[in-house]
């Protein structure tokens, strides 16, 4: 497919397509980082720092301290 082949249709899908997708990464990066703030914040940053060396990454240590968040 050649670009100057393009109509102003295709043009303004593939835009608005690129401007989703671009949307959504930086919405799902905004929420991660304040989740992790959240987190830090509630439990204080020795223990969010234990939570993240026991279990190795960070996407398994806040989902083990989600629950505990709920419960207090």
């Amino acid at each position: 497919m050649n670009m100057s082949t393009l109509g102003p249709t295709e043009l303004a899908l593939i835009i608005g397509l690129a401007v989703i997708v671009i949307a959504s990464i930086a919405a799902w990066l905004f929420f991660r980082k304040r989740r992790t703030g959240k987190l830090r914040t509630k439990f204080g940053g020795a223990e969010y720092d234990r939570a993240l060396k026991e279990d190795g990454s960070r996407r398994h240590a806040e989902a083990g301290l989600r629950p505990e968040l709920r419960a207090r």
